[in-house]
């Protein structure tokens, strides 16, 4: 039998060469992993598509007088119709889908209690958030085995907000701070999907709506938008629910006040409150949320 014997030399040889291959091989590894890193902290920092908003618009389809001034939170649900508050109590005006806006009715009105909630509901009952005194945004979940029915699904601190409950819905809560702007974060973790700022302070309650607008192309998808209303200008913006995008804008104009949030009828017509320059002349302004190449004028 043949036996070869190496000299210890080349047994270094052989070594070094081994450690110097795995070496190499360690290091194209290395590379090729800091190279994938590198492609992935890229794309990391490449901005998703941006969202158009929603091709929309506010088209006027007419007003109703009322007497002035105006006070409270602007129109709210009534048993009868839409309820307004005056200085001289409670002004309703019935509504009905077949016969929309009747005639004000100025005399005794049984009224609602005023909505003082400090946490906003979501549509279904499932989540509520609110804003404590100490500055933090609260957001909790219904929850039947908790002693007051609600667990705290997180706190956040933000910056002093207009005072009305936010605006929660599946999966977002909106709420308006006093630095003029419209924030949007997620429910279940609070982590900020959005910001927007506004021209003016938001002054009352948020508003969602949820539509296919009028004229809009039988295959377009439905807009979701949140309704703010601004003061100095006083108008309504609609932000796009998505990104914040401003998608349409009713501006009160000159000597004019929007008081209150909107009010969102069955039919997803909106009615705005307006605050006219002398105190005792004041409107129901009925708008309606339109594909943008369709803005009907009020007659």
């Amino acid at each position: 039998m043949l036996r070869t014997t190496l000299a210890p030399a080349a047994w270094a040889a052989i070594a070094t060469t081994a450690l110097c291959a795995a070496f190499l091989g360690a290091s194209r590894a290395q590379r090729s992993d800091d190279r994938a890193s590198e492609l992935m902290r890229d794309l990391e920092t490449v901005p998703p598509p941006r969202l158009a908003p929603p091709s929309v618009a506010f088209a006027v389809l007419g007003q109703v007088t009322i007497p002035g001034p105006l006070e409270g939170a602007g129109p709210e649900r009534h048993e009868s119709g839409v309820a307004v508050r005056g200085a001289g109590g409670l002004l309703l005006v019935p509504w009905s889908a077949e016969g929309g806006l009747g005639e004000v009715v100025t005399g005794p009105v049984d009224a609602p209690p005023l909505d003082e909630r400090r946490f906003g509901l979501a549509p279904d009952g499932s989540a509520r958030a609110g804003v404590l005194e100490s500055g933090h945004l609260v957001v909790e979940t219904a929850c039947r085995r908790c002693g007051d029915g609600w667990n705290r699904r997180f706190r956040l601190h933000i910056v002093g907000t207009s005072g009305a409950p936010p605006l929660v819905t599946d999966r977002r809560v909106f709420y308006a701070a006093r630095d003029n702007v419209v924030y949007c974060v997620r429910r279940d973790n609070g982590h900020r999907v959005w910001e927007r700022l506004t021209a003016g302070r938001v002054v009352p309650s948020l508003v969602a709506w949820s539509g296919v607008p009028r004229g809009a192309l039988e295959t377009a998808e439905a807009a979701s938008l949140v309704l703010a209303v601004t003061d100095e200008p006083s108008a309504v913006v609609a932000l796009d629910a998505r990104t914040g995008e401003q998608a349409a804008l009713y501006d009160a104009g000159p000597e004019r006040t929007i008081v209150g949030a909107p009010f969102v009828l069955p039919d997803g017509r909106l009615l705005a409150a307006r605050q006219d320059y002398r105190s005792s002349d004041a409107a129901l302004v009925l708008l309606e949320i339109v594909w943008r190449d369709e803005r009907p004028r009020a007659s």
